[in-house]
């Protein structure tokens, strides 16, 4: 919310009353940013990651998943910062989050991969999906020194899940909840025209980041 409104704030600074606003939002903003960095990146993994307090010790938890992608997916991270290119190299790895339908939802690497209640454990779901090419049409189009990366991401990602869910489609008859990583099948809810609508804005090319 921060990050939209110190953004799109200025487009009403013709009205003097939304100058302090919008500078209060932009304080935040800022602040939250080098706040993610301070207590969020892990230099080891070289990912953003949440953490927990053992025994009053801070430790990163390290299941790379949809949550270590936040950064990217709203494009906080900085064209021009090495964090950028840790993530889009990341993002890459099969190992991780790449599949041949789209992002899974957890790594194959996490020890919590497919198990239990196995809901966001690995399978792909369209709304992250989305905001992922979106972050990845936004860096493909910034002047920074990852553009071309973004760019081949970006229709590589893009093509897997739009020909998935077509294909998914026309053998089914329908839009699904989510998706199988190691497979491309739908699972869950269906007619599901919830999120996985969001193919029309992909497909369209419709962005507003």
């Amino acid at each position: 919310i921060t990050k939209w409104m110190s953004e799109r704030s200025p487009e009403l600074l013709d009205r003097q009353v939304y100058l302090s606003v919008w500078k209060k939002f932009n304080e935040q903003h800022q602040y939250l940013v080098n706040k993610l960095d301070e207590l969020h990146w892990d230099s080891k993994t070289l990912t953003y990651a949440d953490y927990a307090y053992r025994k009053g010790v801070r430790r990163f938890v390290n299941h790379f998943g949809y949550v270590t992608l936040f950064p990217f997916l709203f494009g906080v991270i900085p064209a021009t910062s090495s964090k950028l290119e840790a993530t889009l190299q990341h993002l890459t790895n099969s190992s991780l989050l790449w599949s041949n339908y789209g992002l899974r939802s957890l790594s194959k690497s996490s020890r919590l991969y497919h198990t239990h209640e196995d809901y966001w454990r690995g399978h792909i779901w369209i709304n992250i999906n989305f905001l992922a090419v979106q972050s990845l049409h936004h860096y493909s189009s910034t002047p920074g020194p990852y553009r071309a990366q973004a760019q081949e991401l970006y229709e590589q990602l893009r093509h897997n899940l739009v020909r998935n869910i077509f294909n998914e489609y026309q053998r089914t008859g329908y839009l699904w909840e989510q998706y199988n990583d190691k497979t491309g099948e739908g699972r869950r809810s269906h007619p599901f025209t919830g999120w996985t609508s969001l193919v029309v804005l992909m497909m369209s090319e419709s962005y507003t980041l």
